[in-house]
């Protein structure tokens, strides 16, 4: 009887450890087969380039989103096409140098790229043009589905040498000194956003002396907007229906940045 028991305890020890090892196994044959997936990290690029720089490079980043082990990927090898709504022109504005619409993502890295020629003396300075990019094959993954497109938006810009002091109200009691200074090309950032008490930065493109506030430092809960020229000759700014979300008297304001 004794023998039995003992017989009985060892078959049931036996299912059980078998039992956990189909079951350790299971998330890990689960995770293993989990594809490699790649994709563009946003939807939307600008790319703004002097139109006296000559012919420059340009990459557009595609990423491994996804995956079995991000750190320790293989070669990722994918193709794409340029989609027929894209209004830049092909051998005018760019060159894609990227051989066979094809590229790749090198073995244990996170990104690869597709590789342009910016021809930035073919570039409007009055108007942007597009490049819309589709991923369509991943050789050894999958592209996502919904980040298997993304749209550069190509703009010319003029010299643009903004950068310097200036002034708001000069020789009134609300005098405030202002300095500008360059963050990107034809992108600017203020010290003073008249007429505020207080000092708050706000930022602003040029394309060719036509000003457009791009950001401020309040932005995220009072969204700034605005336009404005550059006087020529004196280099003054003169913005013109300035609003700020969220402050009630702050509509539709007009001031200038008076050139030091």
């Amino acid at each position: 009887m004794k023998t039995i028991k003992i017989l009985f305890v060892a078959i049931i020890s036996s299912l059980l450890s078998v039992s956990c090892l189909v079951d350790d196994d299971a998330p890990k044959q689960e995770f293993t087969q989990t594809p490699f997936a790649i994709g563009f990290k946003s939807s939307s690029y600008s790319a703004a380039f002097f139109t006296d720089a000559g012919d420059v490079d340009y990459k557009l980043n595609v990423d491994l989103i996804g995956g079995m082990n991000n750190t320790a990927t293989p070669g990722q090898s994918f193709q794409f096409e340029i989609d027929p709504s894209s209004t830049a022109i092909a051998g005018t504005e760019y060159e894609i140098v990227t051989t066979n619409n094809t590229g790749s993502i090198a073995a244990a890295t996170d990104f690869g790229s597709i590789d342009f020629i910016i021809k930035t003396a073919n570039l409007s300075t009055s108007s942007t043009s597009t490049i819309v990019v589709n991923l369509i094959s991943n050789v050894g993954g999958i592209v996502s589905a919904t980040k298997s497109q993304a749209t550069i938006t190509l703009a010319g810009l003029c010299n643009s040498v903004l950068a310097g002091d200036y002034l708001w109200n000069p020789g009134a009691a609300s005098e405030t000194p202002c300095t500008v200074t360059s963050v990107g090309a034809g992108l600017y950032r203020a010290s003073y956003t008249p007429p505020f008490s207080g000092t708050y930065w706000f930022e602003f493109q040029d394309i060719c002396n036509v000003l457009t506030v791009t950001d401020f430092e309040f932005q995220g809960s009072n969204p700034m907007a605005g336009t404005g020229t550059v006087v020529l000759p004196s280099g003054d700014l003169s913005f013109t229906g300035v609003s700020v979300g969220g402050v009630p008297w702050y509509t539709s304001e007009d001031w200038v940045l008076v050139k030091q």
